[in-house]
């Protein structure tokens, strides 16, 4: 999903929220005046989940936002350089992961960002090797009596 898809999405979410939490304090409203218990009950678990959902949509939206435009920050808690995180973003890796894809070959006559386009590569083809069966973790382990 791209980011302008994603930001269309949030903005219909947040109407329909919107709309249903004004639909649920109406309703709380209206068996209040009539002092139905049950339905103020109702109404107000109904408020309740909507503004759960409605929070964590948001936060999930703000998170998104911040990967796509803030600073990713590296295992020891300090921001990684533009360059690295642009790296990260391109290739789908966590920072953590990146000190990993660009020293996975001595080769000085690859850049970095071919460096991680290859450990990328090769994740892909050994995730999809223990999928099939193709390698197997179970080899070699050694049992103790």
């Amino acid at each position: 999903m791209n980011d302008t898809s994603k930001a269309a999405t949030y903005a219909r979410n947040k109407v329909t929220f919107q709309s249903a939490i004004r639909q649920a304090n109406a309703e709380y409203a209206a068996a209040e005046s009539i002092g139905d218990q049950d339905a103020m009950d109702a109404a107000w678990a109904r408020m309740g989940g909507l503004q759960a959902t409605w929070d964590k949509m948001d936060a999930l939206a703000w998170q998104d936002a911040a990967q796509i435009n803030g600073p990713l920050v590296g295992a020891d808690g300090n921001e990684i350089p533009r360059r690295d995180a642009e790296l990260c973003r391109a290739f789908g890796v966590s920072p953590n992961e990146l000190s990993i894809a660009k020293n996975w070959t001595a080769d000085s006559k690859m850049s970095d960002a071919d460096k991680v386009r290859g450990y990328v590569e090769n994740r892909a083809r050994y995730q999809h090797m223990r999928a099939t069966g193709q390698y197997r973790d179970d080899q070699g382990v050694v049992k103790r009596s």
